[in-house]
Formats: structure tokens, C-alpha cells, sequence
């Protein structure tokens, strides 16, 4: 007699672009960012005429997570400057789907690199960074020393 085994699929994660507006929706159910003042004129502000990406991910129908990457430094590199996934969908790969595509984006667009900065405080951050092959290359020193911030640096 063969049993079957019954499993819970993984939805699929799809990412598309998005507005600000839907950015900042994601934002304050994030808890990391959640209360920070991060509104649709902050976005817009960082990255006016920087050759802007704003990327949101689903599963279904919902938005979990979003990341938003501009040309900050014009050196040939593109920076992920927020990326976020909200608590209940974590671990389904909505991450790993954003920078995905963040970093096709921006080879598509020509860039050499793509970097991240994070906080000594998001240890899940830092572990994804390094287990996909970023490499760190700057460091800035804050107070608490969970503020300090690690810039990341992978080639595309």
C-alpha cells in the first residue's frame, strides 16, 4: 500500500514594481520600521533622479515584503537602501525573490554592484547577506554598537 504524504506547498513569491504609496503602507507593518516617519515624501526625497527601483513582494494576492534600491553613490554601483518582509511571512523566500530581481534590475540598467547597508542589530540581514556571497566593505561606528552599520558589497 503506498500512503501519500500531504505537504503545505510554499506559494510562489512574485515581485513587481510598485508605487511609494504601497511602499510605505508595507513600512508600517514592518515592526523594524514601523514609526519611524518614513512617508512617501521621505522616500521621494532620498531618491529623486537617482534612477529609483521600488519593488514589492507577494504571496497571492498579498504584499509581505518590498525593497527599494537607487543610484546614491554614481559610481557604478546600485544600493539597496530599505528592504523589509513582514513577520508572517518570513522564511518563504520573499527576500531572496527581492534581491533577486534587484540585482537583475540593476545589471539590466548597467550597474557593476549592488550594495546593502544593515545594522549590527539584524542578525538575519547579515546572514543572508553573507551566505549569498556579499562581501563587507565599510563599517560605521554608532552608539549602542547594535547601531553600528556594515555596508555590503556583491557583483553582478
Amino acid at each position: 500500500m503506498v500512503r501519500a504524504s500531504v505537504s503545505a506547498a510554499k506559494e510562489r513569491v512574485t515581485v513587481r514594481e510598485v508605487s511609494v504609496d504601497a511602499v510605505v503602507e508595507l513600512t508600517e507593518r514592518i515592526p523594524e520600521f514601523a514609526g519611524k516617519g518614513y512617508d512617501a515624501a521621505h522616500f521621494e526625497q532620498r531618491y529623486a533622479g537617482k534612477d529609483p527601483l521600488l519593488l514589492a513582494a507577494f504571496l497571492g494576492k498579498q504584499a509581505v515584503g518590498y525593497a527599494v534600491g537607487y543610484d546614491r553613490y554614481q559610481d557604478g554601483s546600485y544600493y539597496c537602501w530599505m528592504a523589509g518582509v513582514l513577520p508572517s511571512a518570513r522564511r518563504n523566500g520573499a527576500l531572496t525573490a527581492l534581491i533577486a530581481r534587484l540585482e537583475r534590475e540593476a545589471k539590466g540598467r548597467g550597474y557593476k554592484r549592488l550594495r546593502v547597508k544593515t545594522r549590527n542589530s539584524r542578525r538575519a540581514m547579515l546572514a543572508y547577506l553573507v551566505k549569498n556571497g556579499y562581501q563587507a566593505i565599510g563599517f560605521q561606528r554608532r552608539a549602542p554598537a547594535s547601531e553600528n552599520r556594515i555596508l555590503f558589497e556583491k557583483a553582478l
